[in-house]
């Protein structure tokens, strides 16, 4: 696939809530906005990009209850799923993927998992 490819008539519909501010938020006072966004003159490289940093910010929130779990420097591969689909049980995929590992890949497992070499 060729990412520099020039996006046209690509339009993404997407409705959201919109607050005057975080009191507001939390109060349940907004106002649904429905947006058209336009992709045209965007390469699909510049969209997977766009969406990539809002897929980021959705991790972050989603895992910061286990900051502390987490190493300096630590390389993640975070699956994107299309919406409504249903998210995978990472500790089901990790002890899938143990099991049926040879002995190193279990030794990178753990390492990877724990922090420790």
């Amino acid at each position: 696939m060729d990412l520099t490819q020039i996006l046209k008539d690509v339009n993404i519909f997407h409705a959201f809530k919109f607050s005057k501010n975080g009191e507001d938020k939390k109060a349940g006072i907004s106002k649904v906005i429905k947006a058209t966004f336009c992709f045209d003159g965007l390469t699909i490289k510049d969209g997977l990009e766009k969406a990539v940093r809002q897929a980021a910010i959705n991790w972050q929130h989603a895992n910061r209850n286990d900051y502390d779990k987490f190493t300096e420097g630590q390389e993640l591969v975070i699956m994107v799923k299309a919406a409504g689909q249903k998210q995978v049980d990472h500790v089901a995929a990790l002890k899938a993927e143990y099991a049926g590992a040879d002995e190193d890949r279990r030794n990178e497992i753990i390492a990877e998992v724990t922090g420790v070499s």
